[in-house]
């Protein structure tokens, strides 16, 4: 059992004041997140039918990609039915507390302060009518709960939780793991975490109770059997764990806090601590010592020695001689001087020296230059300058002077179409060049700013040669549009395109600096009238459609196309057909929406828009 202890008495002829100390176990043992854990069979015997029951453990999660089904199980019982009492890492932040009652009812309090890589303390309670989660000794949240756990065969498991596939498994260490047929009160969770390294194994309620002393650090553990219950009641049984060498699932425990004691000591020469440290000089030291149960105890020492110390201040222009005569200074700063010893000790002098140079800084600001105060000097960049004024009782007085220039100049590149107006407002350019523009910047000082502008322009006229129009651009981009509905026409993106119905055409021509549309032309295809007599005995069924549309010319068509479109103009559909007077289009797994569907027979075409529900 891991004790702490209460107090020190007398070192060294001095007191020691025992202070309270907050101490840890050395060892604790480590789950890979795979299949490593220990069972404690039957362990739910141990508090079925208890109106109230605590757990609590100290933990060190190491995975930052927690979530199903990686989950990671801290300690606890679970079968995920009717008897739970555990806790689960949900997130790299987030842990699941849950208590389930015998009639599978459960009841959850979910924490989101998990610390990462470092040592956490939990302590899990219920009291008959609520569940609580305490996180470092504090009340981090809690919820009406009710009833008791009266299964008797269900397995403790510490470094899992179980789960049907996978269960879910710790990547992360465990120390001090305790089980109480009791509810924890607060006081008494505070207790177990400012002093880790106690368990009252007389307390009635404790169950269980694994320390992780019988094992050592990176050794060969094959030799222990189990788990050991400082309790007496049941032992743990290892499953997957290596428990040899470098790979031993025994770990460094909690990271060892310390007993805070305190001593005052005084000397001339040396001293030698406690624990046989020897120090020869004044100040404040750490002595770390081990009581008979294996925590640390550190004696805060405070050293002195019996030399007569002494502190004066001197101020001079130039330079400044100790007492002893055996030094001389020419900067400022806090010298040492021994004088004869008093009583074998040395007398220390601690002189804080100022050579006296007047020294004062200011802050100013200036839009385009500025002048010191002596007029020694015109600066117009930012910086820190010195200057030197008339001296003050011999001694220089110097001006530190933090200098902001205001005004301020910046190079931009712009390109545009057509032209371009600078930022002020004041100026449009239609040429490409190199211009200035001067702006007022937050602190009222011009700001010029330097404007390397490129001005693009692209060539937006259309020829129509019988029925074929040409964009006057060359090497650039283009896209037909119909003017009717200002939509893409899907594949004319070349230099020419040949419409195939009648309408207003237009071209949008793209270079890589600049985009230009060119002006709408009408363009007459003349009519068949047998392909026009089809397309206006069309008829489309059922509109609005869920399933298929139905295409109906009423006589057979010897050849023609059909097209479906979204609103964004993104052709979705396109086939021909042949000698056939109906077509079953499928739309069934269209998004919901408007579509626009284009019959082409010959040099005619139909469209008719169709709503997908």
């Amino acid at each position: 059992m891991k004790k702490i202890l209460n107090n020190l008495s007398v070192i060294c002829g001095l007191f020691l004041f025992a202070l309270p100390m907050n101490i840890t176990a050395q060892s604790g043992m480590k789950f890979d997140g795979a299949n490593d854990y220990v069972s404690v069979p039957n362990a739910s015997s141990l508090i079925a039918g208890s109106t109230a029951l605590s757990m609590s453990f100290w933990m060190y999660p190491e995975n930052a990609s927690a979530g199903f089904p990686n989950f990671d199980g801290f300690a606890g019982f679970r079968n995920n039915s009717n008897a739970d009492f555990y806790l689960l890492q949900l997130s790299s932040t987030n842990v699941e507390a849950r208590f389930r009652n015998s009639a599978g009812a459960n009841f959850d309090v979910v924490f989101t302060g998990l610390n990462l890589n470092q040592w956490n303390h939990f302590v899990f309670t219920y009291d008959g009518s609520a569940i609580t989660l305490y996180h470092d000794g504090v009340n981090v949240g809690s919820a009406p709960a009710n009833g008791v756990i009266s299964n008797t065969t269900q397995a403790f498991e510490l470094g899992r939780t179980f789960f049907s596939n996978p269960s879910f498994y710790l990547n992360g260490k465990l120390d001090n793991v305790a089980l109480w047929s009791s509810g924890l009160s607060p006081a008494e969770v505070t207790n177990l975490y400012t002093n880790t390294c106690s368990h009252d194994l007389n307390d009635p309620s404790l169950q269980l109770c694994y320390e992780f002393t019988e094992g050592t650090i990176n050794a060969n553990n094959l030799s222990i059997p189990n788990l050991h219950d400082g309790k007496g009641n049941i032992n743990g049984t290892f499953n997957g764990l290596a428990l040899n060498g470098a790979t031993s699932n025994y770990a460094l425990g909690v990271t060892p806090s310390v007993t805070t004691s305190f001593i005052a000591e005084s000397t001339c020469s040396t001293y030698t601590s406690p624990a046989g440290n020897i120090y020869t000089a004044p100040g404040v030291y750490a002595d770390t010592l081990t009581n008979v149960y294996g925590c640390d105890s550190i004696i805060t020492i405070d050293l002195s020695n019996l030399e007569y110390q002494t502190t004066i201040a001197e101020s001079v222009c130039a330079s400044y001689t100790t007492p002893s005569g055996g030094a001389t200074y020419t900067t400022g700063g806090i010298y040492t001087d021994s004088l004869t010893s008093i009583g074998g000790c040395d007398s220390i002098i601690t002189i804080v020296l100022t050579i006296a140079t007047y020294e004062t800084n200011i802050t100013e600001t200036a839009c385009e230059s500025y002048t010191v105060p002596s007029g020694n000097a015109t600066y117009t960049v930012s910086g820190v300058y010195n200057d030197t004024l008339p001296t003050f009782q011999g001694c220089d007085s110097v001006l530190v002077i933090d200098l902001t220039i205001n005004s301020s100049a910046t190079s931009i590149s712009e390109s545009a179409c057509d032209s371009y107006t600078v930022p002020s407002g004041n100026v449009t350019y239609t040429t490409s060049g190199t211009y200035t523009d001067t702006l007022t910047n937050v602190f009222g000082c011009d700001s010029v700013l330097t404007i390397a502008l490129t001005i693009n322009s692209v060539d937006t006229g259309v020829s129509l040669s019988g029925q074929i129009l040409t964009s006057s651009s060359v090497g650039t981009t283009y896209q037909w549009i119909n003017c009717s509905t200002n939509t893409p026409i899907v594949g004319a993106t070349n230099q020419s395109f040949t419409p195939l119905v009648t309408g207003d055409y237009a071209v949008v021509v793209s270079s890589t600096d600049c985009s230009d549309t060119s002006a709408c032309t009408t363009v007459t295809i003349s009519s068949n009238s047998v392909e026009e007599t089809s397309l206006n005995s069309i008829y489309t069924c059922p509109n609005p459609v869920n399933n298929d549309l139905t295409i109906d010319f009423g006589v057979v068509v010897e050849r023609f196309t059909i097209r479906v479109t979204n609103l964004a103009g993104q052709e979705v559909y396109w086939d021909n057909f042949d000698n056939t007077d109906s077509v079953h289009l499928p739309m069934k797994n269209y998004e919901s929406g408007v579509y626009f569907v284009a019959i082409g027979v010959g040099n005619s075409m139909k469209s008719i828009k169709v709503i997908k529900l």
